[in-house]
Protein backbone atom coordinates (compact mmCIF):
# COMPACT_ATOMS: atom_id res chain seq x y z
CA UNK A 1 0.00 0.00 0.00
CA UNK A 2 1.39 3.48 -1.13
CA UNK A 3 2.07 6.04 1.63
CA UNK A 4 2.18 9.95 0.43
CA UNK A 5 5.89 10.54 2.32
CA UNK A 6 4.40 13.81 3.18
CA UNK A 7 4.16 15.56 6.46
CA UNK A 8 3.45 19.17 5.44
CA UNK A 9 -0.07 19.55 5.35
CA UNK A 10 -1.58 23.00 5.91
CA UNK A 11 -4.52 25.21 5.38
CA UNK A 12 -3.87 29.59 3.97
CA UNK A 13 -6.07 32.03 5.21
CA UNK A 14 -8.56 32.09 2.36
CA UNK A 15 -8.65 28.22 2.50
CA UNK A 16 -9.98 28.57 6.31
CA UNK A 17 -12.31 31.53 5.64
CA UNK A 18 -13.78 29.38 2.90
CA UNK A 19 -14.15 26.38 5.15
CA UNK A 20 -15.71 28.31 8.22
CA UNK A 21 -18.38 29.83 5.63
CA UNK A 22 -19.49 26.75 4.40
CA UNK A 23 -19.90 25.12 8.13
CA UNK A 24 -22.70 28.03 8.36
CA UNK A 25 -24.24 27.78 5.33
CA UNK A 26 -22.88 30.93 3.73
CA UNK A 27 -20.89 29.07 0.66
CA UNK A 28 -21.94 25.99 -1.10
CA UNK A 29 -20.21 22.89 -2.61
CA UNK A 30 -17.28 24.41 -4.84
CA UNK A 31 -18.00 28.23 -3.98
CA UNK A 32 -15.64 30.88 -3.08
CA UNK A 33 -16.02 33.89 -1.18
CA UNK A 34 -16.14 37.49 -2.16
CA UNK A 35 -13.43 39.90 -1.90
CA UNK A 36 -15.13 41.35 0.77
CA UNK A 37 -16.35 38.69 2.48
CA UNK A 38 -12.37 37.54 2.78
CA UNK A 39 -11.91 41.43 4.26
CA UNK A 40 -14.62 40.82 7.14
CA UNK A 41 -13.55 37.26 7.76
CA UNK A 42 -9.89 37.77 8.00
CA UNK A 43 -10.42 40.72 10.43
CA UNK A 44 -12.53 38.27 12.77
CA UNK A 45 -9.92 35.32 11.92
CA UNK A 46 -7.21 37.48 13.43
CA UNK A 47 -9.50 39.07 15.94
CA UNK A 48 -9.98 35.74 17.05
CA UNK A 49 -6.25 34.32 17.05
CA UNK A 50 -5.32 37.46 19.52
CA UNK A 51 -7.92 36.30 21.75
CA UNK A 52 -6.54 33.08 22.08
CA UNK A 53 -2.83 34.42 22.61
CA UNK A 54 -4.31 36.10 25.59
CA UNK A 55 -5.69 32.66 26.61
CA UNK A 56 -2.37 31.18 26.95
CA UNK A 57 -2.52 29.46 24.22
CA UNK A 58 0.62 28.60 22.45
CA UNK A 59 3.47 26.59 24.18
CA UNK A 60 5.23 26.57 20.57
CA UNK A 61 5.17 30.23 20.84
CA UNK A 62 7.59 29.74 23.76
CA UNK A 63 11.14 31.38 22.19
CA UNK A 64 14.29 32.14 23.43
CA UNK A 65 15.54 35.49 23.28
CA UNK A 66 18.91 37.24 23.62
CA UNK A 67 19.22 40.87 24.96
CA UNK A 68 23.00 42.67 24.36
CA UNK A 69 22.85 44.87 27.76
CA UNK A 70 24.74 48.52 27.53
CA UNK A 71 27.25 49.50 29.88
CA UNK A 72 25.90 50.68 32.85
CA UNK A 73 22.53 50.90 31.93
CA UNK A 74 19.01 49.54 33.74
CA UNK A 75 16.50 50.20 31.69
CA UNK A 76 15.53 48.77 28.23
CA UNK A 77 12.94 48.24 25.46
CA UNK A 78 12.43 45.21 23.89
CA UNK A 79 9.64 44.86 20.73
CA UNK A 80 9.64 46.56 16.89
CA UNK A 81 10.48 50.44 17.95
CA UNK A 82 13.18 49.99 20.83
CA UNK A 83 16.15 49.74 17.71
CA UNK A 84 15.17 52.93 16.49
CA UNK A 85 13.45 54.89 19.44
CA UNK A 86 15.68 53.67 21.91
CA UNK A 87 19.07 51.84 21.03
CA UNK A 88 17.99 49.33 23.00
CA UNK A 89 19.42 45.48 20.28
CA UNK A 90 17.48 42.16 21.23
CA UNK A 91 17.13 38.95 18.56
CA UNK A 92 15.58 35.25 18.72
CA UNK A 93 18.65 33.29 19.90
CA UNK A 94 17.70 31.18 16.66
CA UNK A 95 18.97 34.21 14.43
CA UNK A 96 21.78 35.63 15.76
CA UNK A 97 25.51 35.07 14.87
CA UNK A 98 28.53 35.42 16.64
CA UNK A 99 32.27 35.59 16.07
CA UNK A 100 35.68 37.13 17.26
CA UNK A 101 37.70 39.57 15.86
CA UNK A 102 40.95 38.11 14.46
CA UNK A 103 42.68 41.36 14.38
CA UNK A 104 42.71 44.63 16.95
CA UNK A 105 40.55 47.65 15.25
CA UNK A 106 41.20 51.19 16.45
CA UNK A 107 38.87 54.04 16.46
CA UNK A 108 37.18 54.79 13.60
CA UNK A 109 37.83 51.33 11.60
CA UNK A 110 35.32 50.97 9.35
CA UNK A 111 36.20 47.10 8.21
CA UNK A 112 36.72 44.26 10.39
CA UNK A 113 38.74 41.31 10.59
CA UNK A 114 37.15 38.21 12.14
CA UNK A 115 37.28 34.50 12.53
CA UNK A 116 33.91 33.61 10.58
CA UNK A 117 31.81 35.82 8.66
CA UNK A 118 29.33 32.79 8.78
CA UNK A 119 25.40 33.85 9.57
CA UNK A 120 26.93 37.91 8.79
CA UNK A 121 24.73 39.01 6.12
CA UNK A 122 24.38 42.58 4.36
CA UNK A 123 22.25 45.09 5.96
CA UNK A 124 22.24 43.24 9.61
CA UNK A 125 22.52 44.70 12.71
CA UNK A 126 25.97 43.98 14.02
CA UNK A 127 27.75 45.18 17.86
CA UNK A 128 31.42 44.93 18.39
CA UNK A 129 32.52 44.26 22.05
CA UNK A 130 34.79 47.41 22.59
CA UNK A 131 37.91 47.43 25.43
CA UNK A 132 36.14 50.17 27.64
CA UNK A 133 33.70 47.10 27.74
CA UNK A 134 30.58 48.87 25.82
CA UNK A 135 29.24 47.39 22.72
CA UNK A 136 29.09 49.38 19.31
CA UNK A 137 26.63 48.98 17.37
CA UNK A 138 25.51 49.86 13.90
CA UNK A 139 24.84 47.90 10.42
CA UNK A 140 26.95 45.73 7.81
CA UNK A 141 27.41 47.61 4.74
CA UNK A 142 27.94 45.16 2.01
CA UNK A 143 28.04 41.59 1.70
CA UNK A 144 30.94 40.47 3.89
CA UNK A 145 33.64 38.36 2.26
CA UNK A 146 36.93 36.97 3.29
CA UNK A 147 36.14 36.59 6.82
CA UNK A 148 36.11 40.36 6.46
CA UNK A 149 32.72 42.81 7.51
CA UNK A 150 32.53 46.04 6.42
CA UNK A 151 30.46 48.51 8.85
CA UNK A 152 28.49 51.56 8.23
CA UNK A 153 29.94 53.50 11.24
CA UNK A 154 33.37 53.06 12.19
CA UNK A 155 34.08 51.58 15.84
CA UNK A 156 33.80 54.33 18.25
CA UNK A 157 37.09 53.37 20.20
CA UNK A 158 39.58 50.30 20.14
CA UNK A 159 38.76 47.06 19.71
CA UNK A 160 41.68 44.14 20.65
CA UNK A 161 41.96 40.56 18.76
CA UNK A 162 39.33 37.78 20.40
CA UNK A 163 36.70 40.48 21.14
CA UNK A 164 33.05 39.18 20.43
CA UNK A 165 31.36 40.37 17.16
CA UNK A 166 27.26 39.43 17.27
CA UNK A 167 25.14 39.96 14.63
CA UNK A 168 21.24 39.73 13.67
CA UNK A 169 18.98 40.83 11.15
CA UNK A 170 15.15 40.64 12.68
CA UNK A 171 14.16 43.39 15.41
CA UNK A 172 12.69 41.06 18.40
CA UNK A 173 8.55 41.78 18.29
CA UNK A 174 6.51 42.80 21.57
CA UNK A 175 6.28 39.94 23.95
CA UNK A 176 3.44 38.59 24.95
CA UNK A 177 5.00 37.52 28.49
CA UNK A 178 8.40 37.03 30.22
CA UNK A 179 9.11 33.56 31.25
CA UNK A 180 12.33 32.92 32.60
CA UNK A 181 15.33 34.51 32.09
CA UNK A 182 19.30 33.84 32.49
CA UNK A 183 22.68 35.48 32.22
CA UNK A 184 25.11 33.36 30.13
CA UNK A 185 29.15 33.94 29.92
CA UNK A 186 30.54 34.07 26.69
CA UNK A 187 33.84 34.08 27.81
CA UNK A 188 34.48 30.89 27.86
CA UNK A 189 34.22 27.44 25.68
CA UNK A 190 31.66 26.46 27.71
CA UNK A 191 28.59 28.89 28.18
CA UNK A 192 27.95 29.41 32.22
CA UNK A 193 24.12 30.50 32.50
CA UNK A 194 23.06 31.42 35.82
CA UNK A 195 19.16 32.20 36.45
CA UNK A 196 17.86 36.03 36.55
CA UNK A 197 14.60 36.14 38.72
CA UNK A 198 11.49 37.75 37.21
CA UNK A 199 9.79 39.87 39.70
CA UNK A 200 6.55 42.85 39.25
CA UNK A 201 7.86 46.40 38.01
CA UNK A 202 6.58 47.19 41.69
CA UNK A 203 8.43 44.67 43.76
CA UNK A 204 11.83 45.94 41.62
CA UNK A 205 10.68 49.82 42.04
CA UNK A 206 10.80 49.01 45.71
CA UNK A 207 14.56 48.46 45.31
CA UNK A 208 17.04 50.94 47.27
CA UNK A 209 19.24 51.70 44.90
CA UNK A 210 18.55 50.82 41.44
CA UNK A 211 22.22 51.65 40.17
CA UNK A 212 24.42 48.73 41.72
CA UNK A 213 26.95 47.46 39.86
CA UNK A 214 27.62 43.77 39.48
CA UNK A 215 26.17 40.86 36.98
CA UNK A 216 22.12 40.88 36.83
CA UNK A 217 20.49 38.87 39.38
CA UNK A 218 16.87 40.61 38.62
CA UNK A 219 14.78 41.59 36.07
CA UNK A 220 11.20 44.06 36.39
CA UNK A 221 9.04 43.61 33.68
CA UNK A 222 7.09 46.60 32.61
CA UNK A 223 4.46 46.01 30.13
CA UNK A 224 3.86 48.48 27.60
CA UNK A 225 2.41 49.03 24.31
CA UNK A 226 4.51 48.76 22.45
CA UNK A 227 7.60 47.60 23.91
CA UNK A 228 8.26 46.16 27.29
CA UNK A 229 10.61 47.54 29.57
CA UNK A 230 12.86 45.50 31.29
CA UNK A 231 14.84 46.94 34.67
CA UNK A 232 18.04 44.66 34.87
CA UNK A 233 19.12 44.80 38.48
CA UNK A 234 22.05 45.38 39.36
CA UNK A 235 23.04 46.83 36.08
CA UNK A 236 25.34 45.16 33.94
CA UNK A 237 29.01 45.83 33.83
CA UNK A 238 30.66 43.23 31.72
CA UNK A 239 29.26 42.52 28.05
CA UNK A 240 30.82 38.90 27.83
CA UNK A 241 27.27 38.19 29.76
CA UNK A 242 24.49 38.03 27.62
CA UNK A 243 20.77 38.16 28.91
CA UNK A 244 18.63 35.29 27.73
CA UNK A 245 14.80 35.48 28.42
CA UNK A 246 12.60 32.81 27.21
CA UNK A 247 8.96 34.51 26.40
CA UNK A 248 5.83 34.17 24.58
CA UNK A 249 5.96 35.36 21.68
CA UNK A 250 2.75 36.77 19.40
CA UNK A 251 1.17 34.61 16.57
CA UNK A 252 1.62 35.90 13.15
CA UNK A 253 -0.79 37.58 12.01
CA UNK A 254 -3.27 36.30 8.46
CA UNK A 255 -2.37 39.10 6.12
CA UNK A 256 -2.51 37.69 2.88
CA UNK A 257 -5.00 35.43 0.95
CA UNK A 258 -2.00 32.71 0.68
CA UNK A 259 -0.47 32.39 4.31
CA UNK A 260 -0.05 29.46 5.90
CA UNK A 261 -1.37 28.90 9.65
CA UNK A 262 1.58 29.88 12.66
CA UNK A 263 0.26 26.39 14.44
CA UNK A 264 1.02 22.98 14.77
CA UNK A 265 -0.39 20.32 12.98
CA UNK A 266 -4.15 19.58 15.11
CA UNK A 267 -4.67 23.12 14.94
CA UNK A 268 -6.57 23.37 11.75
CA UNK A 269 -10.06 22.31 13.06
CA UNK A 270 -10.26 24.09 15.88
CA UNK A 271 -9.07 27.08 14.00
CA UNK A 272 -11.83 26.64 11.29
CA UNK A 273 -14.93 25.51 13.39
CA UNK A 274 -14.81 28.42 15.84
CA UNK A 275 -14.41 30.93 13.25
CA UNK A 276 -17.65 29.83 11.76
CA UNK A 277 -19.00 30.32 15.19
CA UNK A 278 -17.75 33.76 15.12
CA UNK A 279 -19.29 34.64 11.44
CA UNK A 280 -22.38 33.41 12.53
CA UNK A 281 -24.06 36.16 13.69
CA UNK A 282 -22.68 38.76 11.43
CA UNK A 283 -24.05 36.56 8.78
CA UNK A 284 -27.53 35.87 9.98
CA UNK A 285 -27.10 32.24 10.55
CA UNK A 286 -28.20 30.26 13.78
CA UNK A 287 -25.84 28.40 15.08
CA UNK A 288 -26.29 24.20 15.21
CA UNK A 289 -26.01 22.78 18.65
CA UNK A 290 -23.51 20.22 16.23
CA UNK A 291 -21.06 23.07 15.39
CA UNK A 292 -20.73 24.18 18.37
CA UNK A 293 -20.04 20.94 20.15
CA UNK A 294 -17.66 20.18 17.90
CA UNK A 295 -15.45 23.94 17.51
CA UNK A 296 -15.79 23.56 21.41
CA UNK A 297 -14.24 19.95 20.63
CA UNK A 298 -11.99 20.62 18.71
CA UNK A 299 -10.53 23.71 20.53
CA UNK A 300 -10.25 21.80 23.48
CA UNK A 301 -8.41 18.93 21.74
CA UNK A 302 -5.81 21.28 20.40
CA UNK A 303 -4.98 22.93 23.58
CA UNK A 304 -4.63 19.81 25.48
CA UNK A 305 -2.19 18.49 23.29
CA UNK A 306 -0.58 21.85 23.69
CA UNK A 307 1.06 21.01 26.89
CA UNK A 308 4.66 20.33 28.72
CA UNK A 309 5.18 16.52 30.11
CA UNK A 310 7.00 18.19 33.36
CA UNK A 311 7.27 18.23 37.25
CA UNK A 312 5.27 21.72 39.06
CA UNK A 313 7.17 22.49 42.21
CA UNK A 314 5.55 25.30 43.65
CA UNK A 315 7.35 27.21 46.38
CA UNK A 316 6.34 30.51 48.77
CA UNK A 317 7.80 33.44 47.43
CA UNK A 318 9.60 34.39 51.30
CA UNK A 319 11.07 37.66 49.95
CA UNK A 320 7.97 39.54 49.77
CA UNK A 321 6.11 38.01 52.67
CA UNK A 322 5.28 40.34 55.20
CA UNK A 323 4.07 39.55 58.44
CA UNK A 324 1.26 41.40 59.86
Amino acid sequence: MARSGSYDFSLTRDDIINGAFRQIGVLGEGQSASAARISQAAEQLNLMIDMWEYMGVGLWLNKEVVMFPAKDQVKYYMGPTAISGQSDYACLVSEYAKTELSVASAANDTTLDVDSDDDFTNGDYIGVELDDGSIHWTTINGAPAGNVITITTGVASAAAIDRHVYGFTDVVQRPLEVIRAFRRNHASADYIDTPIEIVSIDEYMGLTSKTSDGPPTMIGVDMQLDDIILHVWPEPTNMKELIHLWVKYPIQDFDAASDDWDFPRGWGNAIKLNLALQLAPEYGRKVSPELGRNAQEAFAMAQGADMELASIHISPNVRSYKQR
